[in-house]
């Protein structure tokens, strides 16, 4: 089957969109290797995380993110703290570096 668009390693493709994107126009970036519904451990986020940080992609949402290690520490902090942590690359196997930095903690659940 031949899909109507190109694939790209995270990298390319984030510097693809910057150099082709229009000015208020939204742009989809998909780590198709990462979809937790399909099997996998959800464990490459660093690698479009640290992506998009390094090209300076500004106001730009993720979702779909998932780190019990990540979850635990927020748990942890409470709701309005910061903390240090990685996300991601955690699990092996790939050359997925993880994600560092310091997050708030702005709502947290049970489920």
């Amino acid at each position: 089957m031949r899909l109507p668009f190109p694939f790209h390693p995270v990298y390319e493709g984030v510097k693809l969109v910057l150099e082709n994107s229009r000015e208020g126009w939204p742009i989809l970036l998909a780590d198709v290797q990462n979809v937790s519904s399909a099997g996998s451990t959800s464990d490459t986020t660093g690698l479009l995380l640290n992506a998009l940080v390094e090209h300076r992609v500004r106001n730009c949402a993720m979702a779909d993110l998932y780190d019990v290690y990540a979850v635990e520490e927020s748990h942890q902090a409470g709701i309005g703290s910061e903390f240090s942590c990685e996300l991601s690359g955690k699990f092996g196997g790939f050359d997925i570096p993880a994600f560092r930095g310091t997050f708030k903690v702005a709502a947290l659940s049970d489920g």
